[in-house]
């Protein structure tokens, strides 16, 4: 059905005004059938379309009755993506939002500024008529072309960021604009070429093609395809698909991750060491959240063209060339790493007694004071690892990590993990009294006049941990064998 589709559309894009009556070929309707080809071959992200209306596909035009009348003629009745077309014209340029399209004859400025201001085409496809238009903003400029035939312009980035994937054969016929879409491709090719495999390695020299994945991102991948044509990956024809489980990743080489909900991330990266599928980041700081590259630095390091995380290297076996490290900015935290390193060090650390003893053989509470990044990536990979834990039907501490803004909070914490802040604030906190010894670990280069019981040490290559075993004593705190154990062999075996 595509393919008739497509022909006809190109069909109509290679007549010219001029030979519409040589050709008995009506202009009017070779627009409006050029309309509904590009609003049948765009599709919609299901959640996003019935956010609008689950029984019609509306598409609007704006204080244009002749354009109205016209798409009215020619298209009532048909349905686009077997959802009935209902055609409207609005007096209201507030009631397009809940147009799933709207085409426009070359509207006026003012009407330009104030859709692109109020960002409408977050979640409305946009066809303009005239030139210059999909570089303003819009999803797709149609107009006619030196040769006076009807062409058309698409804008990469507004398709990907609204969730509406372009067929190929679209692609194939339109004037896509230049965008870092495509040297994210180029940069996403040369990762994976530069790129090791190690367990992996004969199973990838085994196939015949190199398997992309991406997550939850069809329009992403719908360009990946496009601007990848005609190259290859370590060497091998690139398959390039869209997967919406992690459970579906068992097969590929490689998985494109965006800006998903947390719930997804943390699944997969919680799972790295497990799949062993290298993991390429396309969002801010998804580096610190354990990706192998991040193809979107924070903003910043403008200066470097991507992120490396090397623990997440060493934890799945694959290998960074080293020509790679001078376009890269290396990873120093890794958020799964320290969120597991850490969590251990708080199961298997006893309190003394105290009158909260019963709770603290139950539960901890670790407070983290005004860093809302930290707060926010350790909860979040808390809480897969506990999930995991429980699934072992295991015995362990429950940790809650919570947030303070105020010193005298800290009454209410078992545990302190001590970031960036100044000796001063540091020495008004631990003034404050509780009837709960407080465990402190720092996680920042250390404050000169406090004794931690605990400092993580966070490195590229992994993260250890010391540990004051006189500090722990005086507070009357014990550290299992296992943690003694780890603090020794992190430290070269020296106490």
């Amino acid at each position: 059905m595509v393919r008739c589709l497509t022909f006809v559309f190109i069909c109509f894009l290679c007549i010219s005004p001029k030979t519409f009556a040589a050709e008995g070929v009506n202009e009017d309707l070779a627009k409006s059938e050029i309309i509904r080809q590009l609003l049948s071959l765009v599709e919609w992200e299901q959640s996003s379309f019935r956010q609008k209306s689950s029984k019609n596909y509306r598409l609007c035009t704006y204080n244009d009755s002749s354009s109205y009348r016209l798409l009215k003629l020619y298209l009532k009745g048909l349905n686009i993506n077997k959802y009935p077309l209902n055609i409207s014209n609005l007096k209201d340029r507030g009631g397009l939002a809940a147009c799933h399209a709207v085409f426009l004859k070359k509207p006026e400025e003012k009407d330009v500024a104030w859709i692109l201001n109020h960002q409408i085409t977050k979640e409305t496809f946009f066809i303009i008529e005239g030139a210059g238009y999909a570089l303003k903003g819009f999803h797709v400029s149609l107009y006619l072309n030196n040769k006076n035939e009807f062409d058309y312009e698409l804008n990469p980035d507004l398709l990907i960021s609204s969730q509406l994937v372009p067929a190929q054969d679209l692609l194939k016929y339109a004037r896509v604009l230049t965008s870092n879409i495509s040297d994210k491709v180029n940069l996403l090719r040369s990762l994976i070429n530069y790129t090791e495999w190690s367990e992996a390695g004969l199973l990838l020299e085994k196939s015949e093609s190199f398997k992309l994945c991406t997550f939850k991102d069809a329009a992403l991948s719908s360009f990946i395809t496009y601007f990848a044509r005609r190259k290859t990956f370590k060497g091998k024809f690139l398959i390039n698909q869209t997967i919406d489980s992690i459970n579906q990743a068992d097969d590929c080489h490689a998985l494109l991750i965006g800006n998903v909900s947390d719930e997804s991330l943390v699944e997969i990266l919680s799972q790295r060491a497990k799949r062993k599928v290298l993991l390429i980041g396309n969002g801010e700081s998804l580096g610190e959240k354990g990706v192998h590259y991040n193809l979107s630095p924070k903003k910043n390091r403008s200066h470097f063209r991507f992120e490396i995380n090397l623990i997440a290297f060493k934890q799945t076996g694959h290998s960074p060339r080293f020509e790679l490290f001078n376009s890269a900015v290396v990873i120093e935290k890794d958020y799964p790493e320290l969120s597991r390193v850490l969590l251990n060090i708080l199961r298997d650390t006893t309190w003394p007694e105290s009158s909260r003893h019963q709770v603290i053989k139950k539960s901890v509470n670790l407070c983290i004071y005004q860093e809302p990044w930290t707060y926010k990536n350790l909860e979040l990979f808390f809480a897969a690892e506990q999930t995991a834990l429980k699934a072992t039907k295991r015995r362990r501490k429950t940790i809650f990590v919570k947030q303070i803004d105020k010193p005298k909070q800290i009454a209410k914490c078992e545990a302190f993990l001590v970031g960036a802040i100044s000796a001063k604030e540091l020495s008004e906190l631990l003034s404050i009294k509780t009837d709960v010894s407080l465990l402190l670990i720092s996680y920042q280069p250390a404050q000169a006049d406090v004794a931690f019981h605990y400092n993580l040490l966070t490195e590229p290559k992994k993260v250890s941990f010391k540990l004051d075993i006189n500090k722990l004593e005086e507070g009357g705190f014990v550290a299992a064998k296992t943690l003694l154990d780890a603090a020794l062999a992190s430290n070269g075996g020296s106490k």
